[in-house]
């Protein structure tokens, strides 16, 4: 008969195989191995508690093993991730002029600023820690989107346009709250919700930067924003592109709103998420 630690092996073990069938999932299994003695030992002692019934000893198991992997391993975000409505020329020209950096299409191997701040906010918002991962394919669909190798296996488009449209709401906020930092970290998620719908309804109405003037102290603010990811959303080529991704942020909180990721409760975590790290 198997003891409590050799039970807690094989169970380690049978996650490690699991990730390690595909590689989009191969970084997992490659953190869990590194720190296989330590979680063997922690799920050891979650088989060893009292009172609680074996599914939900399996459950809670599972649980810490798939959150330990996504929070060490490393998320590099492309130019991919971005691309959206078929616009991956579009997009790559914004982030180009907001970021100052050259994207290849293919590739678009390139570290973005605050790449691991993003990585963290959309991790702790899409899986938040109080909620048990009752459904581990989210976590590996979000893992075939982000790592993997060259040879990845594509997702549903609904699912990976959720993923890319949260991912482009984390940047904004992020330069937001950059370039606001004094008002956001003294007045909290209200100013940050409110700054945010202002500046995106500035970039779509084409008045963050004012294109009849050569001097920044006509645009808004004294052209506090004309250099943001806000100000190189905004022209008349990117306002089709600005306008598709204003939909999928479904600030109306539509219910069968096809962006099942960024409801209310999304957006309130990834506005607290970004000010606990840039505050």
């Amino acid at each position: 008969m198997a003891t409590g630690t050799e039970d807690a092996e094989n169970f380690v073990d049978s996650i490690i195989q699991v990730f390690n069938r595909e590689p989009d999932t191969v970084p997992l299994s490659e953190v869990l191995q590194n720190n296989r003695r330590r979680l063997v030992e922690r799920v050891a002692d979650i088989f060893a508690r009292k009172g609680i019934k074996s599914s939900q000893k399996v459950n809670a198991a599972r649980d810490l093993l798939f959150r330990s992997a996504l929070e060490e391993v490393k998320i590099q975000f492309q130019l991919a991730h971005f691309a959206l409505f078929k616009q991956t020329e579009t997009v790559q020209e914004i982030l180009e002029d907001s970021f100052q950096l050259e994207l290849e299409v293919e590739a678009g191997q390139v570290l973005l600023p605050h790449n691991r701040e993003a990585a963290e906010i959309m991790l702790a918002c899409l899986f938040p820690k109080k909620r048990e991962l009752r459904d581990t394919s989210d976590v590996l669909a979000f893992m075939r989107m982000f790592l993997g190798g060259s040879k990845k296996r594509s997702l549903q488009e609904d699912r990976a346009t959720r993923y890319k449209t949260m991912v482009w709401f984390v940047f904004l906020l992020i330069d937001l709250v950059r370039i606001d930092n004094e008002n956001a970290c003294r007045e909290g998620v209200l100013h940050l919700k409110a700054k945010f719908l202002l500046l995106l309804k500035k970039a779509a109405g084409g008045e963050i930067i004012c294109e009849e003037s050569e001097t920044r102290s006509s645009d808004f603010e004294g052209g506090r924003w004309s250099e943001s990811l806000f100000g190189y959303l905004q022209g008349e080529e990117r306002k089709p592109f600005l306008e598709d991704l204003l939909s999928q942020f479904n600030f109306e909180d539509r219910p069968h709103h096809v962006n099942r990721v960024l409801l209310a409760e999304h957006r309130r975590c990834l506005y607290r998420q970004t000010l606990d790290r840039f505050c």
